[in-house]
Parts: C-alpha cells; sequence; structure tokens
C-alpha cells in the first residue's frame, strides 16, 4: 500500500510539502501561543503556514528565495491591514474583496514572487476580510501572520530544500546531451543503427523534459530574463528535436562546410548541456555563428557552379532542400546558445548572423493580458466577483466563521462551469467526511487535550501531501479534520456543532461558486482554446506570409502584423496554462500544446524569413522566383486559414501539402551571377520554410513549454 501512494508522488515534491508544512505549523502554532499569547492572531499563523509552504514553493537561489517570502510576508501584511480594515462595513468590505482579489488574481498570471505567494496572501485576505474590525486585534493579527512568515522562511530555507528550476536544468542538460549524439551520428558519422538508437535516446530525453516541465511543475515561469530565457530553451529543444536526430547529412556540393557546420551545432549543443549543470558557464554561438555564414557562401558557390554546368533549377532545389534540417536546426541551437547565456545571468553576443532573439517584455505582456478576451483577466474577475458575493452573503446572513464560506468558494472555483460543478459534490462529500473525522479525533482526545499536539503534525502532514499525491478530495477532507484539530487546540472545547457549521459554511461556498461560475463565461477552457488558439494559428499564418512577401517589396505593416500574431499566442498560451494550472474538466490538453508548439514555430520561421529580406532587394528582378515566393505566399495564407478554421469548429483540418522549392514552377530561371545564386537560395529557404511549418502543422511536435515566441 505504501508502495502504491509513493507511485502517485514520484518526485516526493508532495512528501517534501507535507513533512516541512507538518514541523512549521506545529512551531509557528506554539510560538503564537506560548511565546506571542496571540490567539486571536493564531489562526493568522496556522493559515498562513499551510499557504507559504503548501500552496508556494519559490525557486531560485537561497538569496532569491528569503528575498521571495520577505516580499510575499510584506504584501500579505499590507493586505491583511486592508481587509481588517474594511471588514465593518457590510459594503466597504465587498467593494475591496472585489479590488484586492482582482489584483491578487491577475497578479497570477505575471508569475515572480508575489504571485507564487498570491495563494497565501489570499488566505490571509478572506479571515481578515470576515474578521470583527476590533482596535486591539490589529496588532496580534500582524503577529500571527509575521510568525508564519519567519516560521515558513526558516523552515523552507533549512528542511529540504530543493531549487524547483534544479530538475528543469538538469532534464534539459540530458536532452542537449542527447541532441549533440543525435545529430554526430547522423550527420557526421553518418552510422544508421547509432544514429536510430541516438534519437530513441533523443526522444526519451526529451518526453523526461516535458515531464519535468509541464503539467506538476511547481511554479509557472516569471517574467524575469532569467526565467524566459530557460522556458525559451524548452520551446526550442522541443521544436528542434525532429531536426537534430534521425536526418540523413545530405551528399552536395560544400561538403567541407557543412561538416564543419554540423560540428559547430555538436559543439553548441555540449556547451548548453554544461551550462545547464554549470549556472555559471556562459556559452558562446561565435563558432556556430562563423560556420553558418561561412556554409550560406559555400551554398551560393555551389549553386552558381552547378547552374554553370547546366544542372537543371529542380535539381539544385531539391538538393538545397536536402540541406533544411542542417540549417533550421543551426538557427535553433544559437537562439538556444544566446538564451543560456541569459538564463545564467549573462548577456547575449554581437553576431553577424544572428537571428532575432524571442523576448517576452512587461509591456507586451500586460498589452496582451489587459483585455476582457484574456482567461486570466476573466479569471481574476470571476474569482472577485464570487469572493465579493460570498463575503454579502455571509455578512447579510450573519454567519459565524465566514472565512470558511470564503475557503469553500475558492476550493471549487474553477476555469469554467463545468469543471466548479464536476468539483461541487466531492467537495462537500470531503469536507463532512473529514468533519467527521475531526469530530472522532476530538472525541477521542476529550480526556487530554494536548494529545491534539502529537496529532497536529501528522494531521499537517496528511493535508500538505494528499492534495498533491491522492486528489482534492482527499486533500479537501485533510484539510478540515486539520482546522478542527488546531480550533481544538486554540480554544479547548470546542463549541458543539462546529464540525456542522463548517459543512454548512462550506457549502454555502460553493453554492456562490456555482452561481457566479454559470453566469460568466461558462464554457471556459473549451470554447477560449478553440478561439484563442485560432485566432493565434490566422495571425502567425499572416505574418509569415507577410515575411515571405516582403522579399519582394516592403511591407510597412510587417511589425504590426508581428505584434499581432504574438499577443495572440500569448493569450492562447495563457489560457492553456490557466487550464491546466486549475486542474479544471477531464480535458486533454496535449493537442492544444501542440497546437501552440506550431504558432511558435510559425513565428519563429516568419522573423527569421523576414530578418533576411532587406539583404536580398534583388529577387524583384528576377521573375521566376518572384513568382515562386507569390505562390508560395497564396499556398501558405490559404493553409492557415483552413487550420485556424478547422481548430475554431472543432473539425480535422484538411491535410496540408507543403511542397518546397523543389516543386517550384522554375523554368526559364537564368543564375549568371553570384547576386542571382545568392537570390536563388534565400528564396528556397523561404519557400521551404514555409513548407516545413505547413507539414508540421499537420504532425506537430509535442510540446509542454510555453516560451514567448
Amino acid at each position: 500500500m505504501i508502495v502504491a501512494f509513493l507511485d502517485k508522488d514520484p518526485d516526493r515534491v508532495a512528501v517534501r510539502r507535507g513533512i516541512r508544512a507538518g514541523i512549521a505549523l506545529s512551531l509557528a502554532l506554539m510560538v503564537a501561543l506560548s511565546v506571542l499569547h496571540d490567539a486571536p492572531g493564531a489562526l493568522f499563523a496556522v493559515l498562513g503556514t499551510i499557504g507559504l509552504l503548501v500552496s508556494a514553493d519559490f525557486a531560485g537561489s537561497l538569496r532569491q528565495r528569503l528575498a521571495a517570502y520577505a516580499t510575499t510576508g510584506a504584501v500579505g501584511s499590507v493586505v491583511l491591514t486592508v481587509g481588517w480594515a474594511a471588514s465593518g462595513n457590510v459594503w466597504v468590505a465587498a467593494l475591496v474583496t472585489m479590488a484586492v482579489t482582482f489584483a491578487l488574481g491577475f497578479a497570477a498570471f505575471l508569475r515572480g514572487s508575489v504571485a507564487v505567494g498570491t495563494p497565501a496572501i489570499t488566505l490571509v485576505f478572506v479571515v481578515a476580510i470576515t474578521s470583527a474590525p476590533d482596535p486591539g486585534d490589529l496588532p496580534q493579527y500582524q503577529l500571527g501572520w509575521w510568525c508564519a512568515v519567519v516560521v515558513s522562511t526558516i523552515t523552507a530555507l533549512a528542511l529540504l530544500p530543493r531549487d524547483s528550476q534544479t530538475g528543469v536544468r538538469r532534464a534539459l542538460a540530458e536532452v542537449f546531451e542527447a541532441a549533440a549524439r543525435a545529430a554526430r551520428a547522423s550527420w557526421l558519422d553518418m552510422d544508421a543503427t547509432e544514429a536510430t538508437a541516438a534519437t530513441t535516446e533523443l526522444v526519451r530525453r526529451a518526453d523526461n523534459l516535458d515531464r519535468e516541465y509541464g503539467g506538476e511543475r511547481p511554479r509557472m515561469p516569471g517574467l524575469t530574463r532569467h526565467d524566459q530565457a530557460l522556458d525559451m530553451l524548452v520551446a526550442h529543444m522541443d521544436n528542434a528535436r525532429r531536426l537534430l536526430g534521425g536526418a540523413r547529412a545530405p551528399a552536395t556540393a560544400g561538403a567541407p562546410e557543412q561538416k564543419a557546420l554540423a560540428g559547430a551545432i555538436c559543439a553548441t549543443l555540449a556547451d548548453l548541456a554544461r551550462s545547464m549543470r554549470e549556472p555559471r558557464f556562459l556559452p558562446s554561438a561565435k563558432q556556430l555563428d562563423d560556420e553558418r555564414a561561412r556554409f550560406r557562401e559555400s551554398l551560393d558557390l555551389w549553386v552558381l557552379a552547378r547552374t554553370h554546368e547546366g544542372g537543371e533549377p529542380a535539381r539544385i532545389a531539391a538538393q538545397l532542400s536536402e540541406q533544411n534540417d542542417l540549417r533550421m536546426a543551426a538557427v535553433l541551437v544559437q537562439q538556444m546558445a544566446q538564451g543560456a547565456r541569459v538564463a545564467n545571468a549573462g548577456g547575449l553576443e554581437t553576431l553577424d548572423g544572428q537571428p532575432p532573439i524571442p523576448s517576452r517584455t512587461w509591456r507586451r505582456v500586460l498589452r496582451s493580458q489587459l483585455d476582457l478576451r484574456s482567461p486570466w483577466t476573466r479569471n481574476a474577475i470571476r474569482t472577485a466577483l464570487a469572493l465579493t458575493l460570498a463575503v454579502v452573503v455571509v455578512n447579510v446572513a450573519g454567519l459565524d466563521h465566514g472565512f470558511w464560506v470564503l475557503l469553500g468558494t475558492i476550493s471549487v472555483l474553477r476555469f469554467d462551469a463545468a469543471a466548479t460543478g464536476k468539483l461541487a459534490v466531492p467537495a462537500v462529500a470531503a469536507t463532512a467526511a473529514g468533519a467527521l473525522l475531526g469530530v472522532l479525533t476530538l472525541v477521542a482526545s476529550s480526556s487530554s487535550p494536548g494529545r491534539l499536539w502529537l496529532l497536529l503534525p501528522l494531521a499537517m502532514f496528511l493535508a500538505g501531501w494528499s492534495g498533491s499525491a491522492l486528489g482534492f478530495a482527499a486533500g479537501q477532507a485533510a484539510f478540515t479534520m486539520l482546522v478542527l484539530i488546531v480550533i481544538g487546540i486554540i480554544d479547548w472545547p470546542v463549541p458543539r456543532g462546529l464540525a456542522l457549521v463548517r459543512v454548512e459554511d462550506v457549502a454555502v461556498g460553493i453554492i456562490v461558486a456555482l452561481v457566479v461560475a454559470l453566469l460568466m463565461w461558462p464554457r471556459g477552457a473549451a470554447g477560449a482554446l478553440r478561439r484563442e488558439l485560432g485566432d493565434a494559428t490566422e495571425l502567425s499564418g499572416a505574418y509569415l506570409g507577410g515575411a515571405i512577401g516582403s522579399y519582394g517589396a516592403f511591407d510597412h505593416d510587417l511589425e504590426r502584423a508581428r505584434i499581432a500574431a504574438t499577443l495572440a499566442i500569448d493569450r492562447a498560451v495563457e489560457t492553456i496554462e490557466l487550464a491546466r494550472a486549475q486542474r479544471g474538466p477531464t480535458l486533454e490538453l496535449d493537442p492544444w500544446i501542440r497546437r501552440a508548439t506550431t504558432t511558435y514555430v510559425l513565428v519563429a520561421a516568419a522573423r527569421v524569413t523576414a530578418s533576411l529580406a532587406p539583404r536580398y532587394s534583388c529577387l524583384p528582378a528576377i521573375p521566376v522566383l518572384s513568382d515562386a515566393l507569390a505562390v508560395t505566399r497564396t499556398a501558405s495564407d490559404a493553409h492557415w486559414l483552413e487550420v485556424s478554421a478547422a481548430i475554431r469548429e472543432g473539425r480535422p483540418q484538411h491535410a496540408a501539402e507543403g511542397h518546397g522549392m523543389e516543386s517550384a514552377d522554375l523554368d526559364g530561371l537564368r543564375l549568371s551571377t553570384m547576386d542571382d545564386a545568392s537570390a536563388f537560395v534565400i528564396a528556397a529557404w523561404a519557400v521551404d520554410w514555409a513548407a516545413f511549418v505547413s507539414r508540421m502543422s499537420s504532425t506537430p511536435t509535442r510540446s509542454t513549454s510555453t516560451a514567448a515566441a
């Protein structure tokens, strides 16, 4: 049985959380009652400790985590004061609840320290807003809260410390090492057996990265440059996995430069692995950038030589297309090298051929989310209205222990009505079961209430562990039992009927959550995902089409198209994140995640394509190439419009043709100068990129990343 339970928590994250919370809660409550003599503030000490050690798991170095706990403590102290001051008047309390809970809900998407600590801050606020505003109580409330902050901080830093990013870095290092082996076997050694084995290992390691970074990862990434860079590495690695393994080195001209480029890719991947294991090591893409430039020049020379030898343009184009995996992988690996430098607190290199580096600025994020279509904005509004209604109900009905009503609302309110409804019945049943266990525990301890202190760490461990390891219902039951034990310690004897009151209050809170969920955006995840991913796909496809068109004429709207696409992607991936974070109804997210990954590749292809356009103004002078690009753009635009429509309508999409340059009509093409050859190479690059991402839309790469495009 024990083995079966442990299997539900393979990384022992829940066990670690339960042990730390069990020890810290006992210490915080003991200090609050025995040292500070703070019975009114004891509840803040208890709920603050639970919020800080069960809900929060700050990442980063020792210094960063210490700063995060201190920041959360300061914000929580302000919120506690505001809630206490507003609790005396029902309508003031309602308005303040609306403002504060909306701000906390909206802050969650910004990530970072305060966002990770918002569950603890919310717990403090709901207790304060439902308390009586006695002037003598505020100092005691603050002492209780800061007791929780200090004890939780010391416990988190000293007991079973774990940087939540360590696992991601380790998994990334293993993927980079596997990718280097697969690329070497495929492009340098050209050993089919070894390449197959190396590719299999790459896929296994990449899947492990997905598991480490997705689903139950401790916290979503922040908006710091460090967090963004680490997130970008995961996204690019998932996108590059199909390019780095399984492809065979083409036997075309420029073989020495081709091998040198492949060698530079392998060396850079090895450095990337080292940078993930050694946070102070900064990889360099200088060699890779130089080899990309030399390889690019060798292709120009090769095309011109083959043309002078009488080679057919279609055959030359086909041989160029064989190089695409190598060239695209070089672009992605070079970007990952820059991302690793930023992740390790370094700066970007200044390189001649550096492709545009993705970024996610505060301004862009706020712009994408300050919109009623944003899932985080909607969720913040929904949460704020639900808790505001709960505060009004508590005050109008005169319910005792009103914070239980608000906790009941928080516990089941999810992204949509279906998810909220699915949790409602289990929540009431689990609360009743936990209340029964709590009452039995209190009865068994009636002759010796001091036993409750012995049971407290175990009860806290179960509450902290079971929610993650056994599921929502088990966690709800364990938490209810814990609350009754805590109340027994703080205020013995426990009033009769308290367990029943707990169940009734939670039921009221659940009803409030259901009403709000049914009235506000009830379709939630499924409808929002279709709409947002459809928009992101359409706008990303339009940006790629504009980038291809810019080879013929400067497009003044291209930058606007890029911004529109990236904002739409932000909204789409945030919708996925919120659906996953709230553990809504049974909704298979992998297909949506793969669609989001496709939009990243689309925008990346468009960025690289657009960045090269100004260098090749000679393209319009070659009608055959201009026509090929025009046909490609038309086909690409039509394809992505079809894909976006299929996503919105929930139907299968038409199969993508994705023909590259070798299928273009090149009759009449004459390449007589180096500029002509260069134009041909770059046109083939643009056409083949468009074909590559079109084909990928039919069988998108599995990814769990949400890095900024």
